[in-house]
């Protein structure tokens, strides 16, 4: 995928190419702890996604919206070595501590190298019906 914007919003050379890595995060939550966790999470999308050295390129939280017990968190990094980074970044560890007793059960994660960024709603749903349907195959793994 060409990045128009290059990494890290630095205008891209002609040709160059960027691999975006997308993830799409099944959390479940425990009851009553939704509003707490999409508040973590939204805390953890702007540490993420903050200059000067941004490691995702976009972080959506989306509720579920038939399931009050399950949040959805859609991430977008540069390239394969800022999603390795996040792993041991600020925002990461913040979100760790943030998320403990908020957890229903272990995070379903689905991975995807090359991923467009596209979260308007539509796609979203979109990349939640997908994710749905293949489940089976996921690895689970806990934040």
């Amino acid at each position: 995928m060409t990045d128009p914007e290059g990494v890290g919003g630095a205008p891209a050379k002609e040709g160059e190419t960027v691999e975006h890595i997308g993830v799409v995060y099944r959390i479940p939550v425990v009851e009553g702890g939704r509003d707490s966790v999409i508040e973590v999470l939204e805390e953890y999308s702007r540490r993420i996604c903050a200059d000067p050295d941004p490691l995702a390129r976009t972080v959506t939280v989306v509720p579920d919206e038939t399931d009050p017990s399950v949040v959805w968190l859609h991430q977008v990094f540069w390239d394969f070595d800022s999603y390795e980074d996040h792993f041991h970044s600020a925002a990461r560890m913040r979100l760790r501590h943030g998320m403990d007793g908020l957890r229903g059960g272990a995070v379903e994660v689905f991975r995807v190298r090359g991923a467009a960024v596209d979260h308007s709603e539509q796609a979203l749903r979109e990349a939640d019906r997908r994710a749905g349907e293949s489940w089976a195959s996921v690895s689970s793994e806990v934040t």
